[in-house]
């Protein structure tokens, strides 16, 4: 213990900028820029991925799912018996919002 001790006042500045920016500064440094990137990656990976499901179907694909789905819809009443006033279901379904409702359902496979 008493080597230690006499090496600190053994040390100049040269030696303990050494010690503390390239022993311990720059391994930690150099760790984490390697790291980066591994994580700029993993993330432009996982938006890809979450790109690719959300468009996975072509737009046609999805136009004739929202006609079959239409077509259910103005069927359910007339199969109960009611009528309504002669009105365009998918002059409805043209509405973004109603069109955001049935991509999310589209996407859920939920059952009208």
């Amino acid at each position: 213990m008493e080597n230690v001790h006499a090496q600190y006042g053994k040390l100049t500045d040269d030696d303990i900028r050494t010690l503390v920016v390239e022993d311990k500064w720059l391994a930690s440094l150099s760790a984490a820029v390697q790291g980066e990137p591994d994580r700029v990656s993993q993330t432009l990976t996982g938006r890809i991925r979450m790109l690719a499901e959300r468009y996975a179907k072509p737009l046609p694909e999805l136009e004739s799912e929202v006609e079959a789905l239409s077509a259910k819809v103005e069927a359910h009443p007339k199969q109960m018996g009611h009528s309504f006033p002669k009105k365009s279901v998918r002059g409805d379904f043209q509405h973004p919002a109603r069109i955001r409702q049935l991509m999310h359902l589209v996407q859920n496979q939920t059952r009208l």
